[in-house]
């Protein structure tokens, strides 16, 4: 349901991905200001069994049907600006949330999923 949505949907596609940094950049701060854990707060995550969390496959699916170029803005392409994204997103998750392996796991699954 969501990847039909994703693909359905230019608005959605230009705006998810950003959401969820923005979400994910958050929780750091108030987990940083609080001096909680931020591995628990983790949106984009990889469980004890290797399963990545929604957020992230819902990223994946971001990467794999970006926004066309109808929303170029000041000449950075679609797929820049996703790569953009995935790097805040690693920036601002605990390391013990395995953000970066959830995102692989959940590409390499979707991509899989579509061959």
């Amino acid at each position: 349901p969501c990847m039909s949505r994703l693909s359905s949907n230019e608005l959605v596609r230009h705006v998810l991905h950003r959401a969820i940094a923005m979400y994910v950049k958050i929780v750091s701060n108030e987990s940083d200001e609080r001096g909680g854990d931020r591995a628990q707060d983790g949106l984009i995550r990889l469980n004890d069994k290797g399963k990545p969390s929604t957020a992230a496959i819902t990223l994946a699916s971001c990467v794999v049907n970006p926004s066309s170029s109808s929303f170029r803005i000041s000449g950075t392409s679609p797929l820049d600006r996703i790569s953009s994204t995935i790097k805040k997103i690693v920036t601002y998750s605990n390391p013990e949330s395995r953000a970066a392996d959830a995102i692989v796991v959940s590409l390499f699954s979707l991509v899989n999923e579509l061959a």
